[in-house]
């Protein structure tokens, strides 16, 4: 594959309006935002013979603190990756915050498993 690539210096105003895409979202900021912070997260007590495992899991933390949409990251051990979402599925946390009010908030949750 081969990439071609010319730069040139804009001379004059630059007509902002042709760069946005259309039907544009403007995302609302927080002046004030709190992340989730973890209440309850228990590990698993063993993985079983061997060295120690971490298991990723993506989700997202609701309004109410519980985790929603976990899906795990491969990890090469799938009897650990379903523990994992099962695991992480019962984690509590205090919600992020916007402006005080709770919002749900993307996470990469860590689930470590260790060896007996």
């Amino acid at each position: 594959m081969e990439i071609e690539q010319k730069f040139s210096v804009i001379e004059g105003p630059i007509d902002w309006a042709a760069l946005t895409p259309p039907n544009p979202q403007t995302l609302r900021t927080c002046e004030q935002y709190r992340r989730p912070i973890i209440q309850s997260a228990p590990q698993p007590a063993s993985a079983g013979p061997g060295p120690w495992y971490d298991v990723q899991v993506h989700g997202v933390i609701g309004q109410d603190g519980h985790v929603y949409e976990a899906a795990v990251l491969p990890a090469a051990r799938e009897d650990l990756e379903k523990q994992a979402v099962q695991i992480v599925s019962a984690w509590i946390f205090s919600p992020g915050l916007c402006d005080g009010k709770p919002i749900p908030v993307a996470a990469d949750l860590v689930v470590h498993f260790p060896p007996q």
